[in-house]
């Protein structure tokens, strides 16, 4: 339920300025329209925080640099919200998606650069992630013991490319992971 309203929220994040200034650029970069269009519509870097302009550690988890990066984190929270509903209930897979979200932000915010912009899913849905192991470390069983391995291996497999580029925020990704680890290790007990 509450995955298929952040679909939702996302989508009309990431369609509505897009089809309004006609601007679906796949993978855009710096200084392209898109990226002044994200900056209009919520995105952040710490000049804005500096300047008391705090909703933007929301907006901007629900905006996207481009088509690219809207389909993958979108595949992903529809992959991973289910699951993370099914064991923690509709409202704390909610508050996982916005603590981590918000903790993937602030990460970025002391972090990840002072020029640097932020904006996308992925701390949110790395919190997602977290929030599995913590589950799985809290409550062992045979599934967990096969589940596990694979959380890790996800993450380890994220946070190569996230070095490896220089376009991928891994400040946001280890925020929203720890994020996550926290808020699912309170639920999970």
């Amino acid at each position: 339920m509450i995955t298929n309203i952040l679909l939702l929220l996302n989508s009309l994040f990431y369609l509505v300025p897009s089809l309004l200034d006609g601007t679906l650029d796949p993978v855009p970069g710096i200084g392209t329209p898109v990226y002044t269009k994200l900056m209009a519509w919520g995105n952040f870097n710490n000049i804005d925080l500096n300047n008391g302009e705090y909703y933007r550690l929301i907006s901007s988890m629900f905006l996207h640099w481009g088509l690219v990066h809207f389909v993958f984190n979108m595949v992903s929270l529809y992959q991973m919200g289910p699951y993370v509903e099914e064991k923690f209930g509709s409202g704390k897979m909610g508050i996982i998606y916005l603590v981590s979200g918000l903790a993937g932000g602030l990460a970025t915010y002391y972090f990840g650069g002072s020029g640097k912009a932020s904006a996308g899913a992925s701390g949110a849905i790395f919190g997602l992630v977290g929030a599995l192991i913590s589950y799985f470390l809290l409550n062992q069983s045979s599934v967990s013991s096969a589940i596990l391995p694979q959380l890790f291996l996800i993450v380890a497999i994220n946070m190569y490319f996230g070095f490896a580029s220089q376009n991928i925020g891994n400040a946001a990704h280890i925020g929203g992971l720890i994020g996550g680890l926290i808020v699912g290790f309170i639920f999970a007990r």
